[in-house]
């Protein structure tokens, strides 16, 4: 998990995954980078981080879905999750 207390985290792209609608994080950079390496649809997008180690942002069902789907190809997935917690069903989770 990241804190206030650790440095800062960076990435070449980042996945967005907010469930059925887009909930944006409202980051510096956030829109500039939207279909640039920030996407909210590794289904649609994901192809664009074959072999690249890829950051998922949320801690739901559709988190661990697109974590899951970004895992086939890209060469690492890091989810990052809102107060520690990761909140995907126990059959997401466990995968």
């Amino acid at each position: 998990t990241l804190d206030e207390a650790e440095a800062p985290l960076y990435a070449r792209a980042l996945v967005v995954a907010t469930g059925a609608d887009s909930r944006w994080l409202g980051v510096p950079g956030e829109h500039e980078y939207r279909g640039r390496g920030v996407s909210s649809c590794a289904t649609c997008d994901g192809y664009l981080y074959r072999g690249k180690d890829v950051v998922v942002v949320g801690g739901g069902d559709s988190a661990a879905e697109e974590a899951l789907l970004l895992a086939r190809t890209s060469r690492s997935v890091t989810m990052i999750v809102r107060r520690g917690v990761l909140r995907a069903s126990r059959s997401l989770a466990t995968r």
